[in-house]
């Protein structure tokens, strides 16, 4: 699990879910790692298997919530909705 940074941004937090997934269906064994270690549906498949998998932008979203602690990318913009600015 990371931590958020200090100042989290959640455009930051999308675009990291977006190069992700870029990554994940370029077949990068990074990417697809992460998502085998994060990701309920591919967890503890193989890369192969988790390549195969019909990778979407919700699912790359949900992995880097994950990676952060929080149970779903909705939980983690819950955190940000409720920040007052």
């Amino acid at each position: 699990m990371t931590d958020l940074p200090p100042s989290p941004d959640l455009s930051h937090l999308r675009k990291q879910a977006k190069r992700l997934l870029r990554d994940a269906l370029a077949g990068k064994t990074t990417a697809l790692q992460r998502f085998v270690e994060a990701l309920p549906a591919v967890h503890g498949a193989d890369l192969a298997a988790s390549g195969a998998h019909a990778l979407k932008l919700h699912d790359a979203q949900s992995a880097v919530a994950r990676e952060y602690g929080f149970k779903s990318w909705t939980e983690l913009k819950l955190i940000f909705d409720s920040w007052i600015y």
